[in-house]
């Protein structure tokens, strides 16, 4: 549950609860990083 902008190759998610959202968007951006790395080295 929360919202996502993606800015290029840059993804910061904001979630509701404020008190998980620096853990919550410390893990997305490792998370994303991740997969966009995958993906582009898939392609």
């Amino acid at each position: 549950m929360g919202i996502c902008v993606t800015r290029n190759t840059d993804y910061t998610c904001m979630y509701l609860p404020t008190r998980v959202l620096p853990i919550g968007v410390k893990i997305y951006q490792l998370i994303t990083i991740n997969l966009s790395f995958i993906r582009f080295v898939a392609f």
